[in-house]
């Protein structure tokens, strides 16, 4: 008896191969993900699976965890002969850095050259990336943040944006202060008057309003304050915001009146604290019974307020960290039935 092969229609075999993913919002698969494997054996097989599955890593798989994968993916894009269609890499999770410090002008110039390709496409990035570890008075000899500033305000067609580690700290040195000495910081034993002093000669402005289409936003360690909140009312699209572990500026009594008549319903805003107390871990939405009768607020506010169990001895910051990272990739982070899902369990813990 003599066997036949059969061999599917291009088109069935490319349905076969979009069902390698198993969520197609999910922002990122890692390189260690079985349907990044998948997707990678795929394109060695033939020329019809290289083009489809090529597509769909670039689409789904931009997941960029050390210096490497970014200098290869800049090479990638960044080649004469490339034929990459940009309009798949519209999700990024980017974590570039191997260290604890940003001070690698390689990786900067990197991300810059990156971010000014996928401007024009990029809708979607999560960033985990020490900015703190660099601050404005060093780029008075290094300039890495001016640098990093000019591929972050290339992201103009950003629509979600999340820092897990800051508060998109780029702020910047006043060229016009060059001419001040540095202090060096053993000089002598007072140097908080000289720390505020480069505090004063330093720019800082709130980047997410460089991104006129963002329409949800999340930040670490954030300042809370009658600033932040008038920069989120100017932007005219965005509707979910979400703070880990804030810190208050001088309006800490009285900011959900603030927060009602500035912002108001139009934007759902989402706090996340951590606690070591179990029976305080839990979520729930903020209403005017929350307040006395002369603070009421508009009983219509998305205000969450989200409580994380993590042990005395355990590292709050990482666990809040690592918690919001996994909300940020699969998309859960920004969606209200989840929070109220999230509202039926206590005590909530950072698993």
């Amino acid at each position: 008896m003599k066997l036949e092969l059969l061999h599917l229609p291009f088109e069935i075999l490319d349905q076969i191969i979009h069902f390698t993913i198993p969520d197609p919002h999910y922002l990122a698969y890692p390189a260690s993900h079985s349907c990044t494997k998948t997707l990678l054996s795929l394109s060695r097989v033939s020329k019809f699976t290289f083009q489809t599955a090529r597509k769909l890593l670039y689409t789904h798989c931009l997941y960029i965890d050390a210096p490497w994968r970014l200098g290869s993916l800049v090479t990638a894009l960044s080649h004469s002969n490339s034929t990459i269609p940009l309009s798949c890499p519209r999700n990024l999770y980017l974590s570039p850095f191997s260290g604890p410090t940003i001070r690698n002008r390689e990786i900067v110039t990197n991300i810059t050259v990156l971010f000014t390709i996928l401007g024009p496409y990029l809708k979607r990035l999560v960033i985990n990336i020490p900015l703190r570890s660099h601050y404005p008075e060093d780029d008075r000899t290094e300039t890495l943040r001016p640098l990093l500033r000019q591929g972050f305000v290339k992201l103009v067609e950003l629509e979600e944006f999340a820092s897990v580690r800051d508060e998109l700290y780029l702020a910047y040195w006043n060229p016009a202060f060059n001419h001040i000495p540095m202090i060096e910081e053993d000089e002598d034993e007072d140097n908080d008057d000289d720390d505020e002093d480069q505090e004063d000669h330093t720019i800082t402005d709130f980047f997410p309003s460089y991104w006129p289409k963002l329409k949800h936003l999340a930040l670490y360690n954030s300042v809370f304050d009658t600033t932040f909140m008038d920069a989120l009312a100017r932007m005219p699209l965005l509707n979910t915001v979400v703070l880990s572990r804030r810190d208050f500026g001088d309006d800490e009594d009285d900011w959900l009146q603030l927060w009602n008549a500035k912002v108001g319903a139009r934007v759902e805003i989402t706090f996340i604290e951590s606690t070591d107390v179990e029976l305080e871990a839990g979520i729930k939405k903020l209403t005017f019974t929350d307040l006395p009768p002369h603070r009421a607020v508009d009983t219509s506010l998305g205000v969450w307020m989200c409580a994380l169990y993590t042990p005395e001895d355990g590292d709050a910051i990482g666990d809040v960290q690592e918690w919001t990272l996994k909300r940020m990739l699969d998309g859960s982070l920004w969606s209200s039935s989840e929070l109220e899902k999230l509202a039926t369990q206590a005590p909530l813990h950072c698993l």
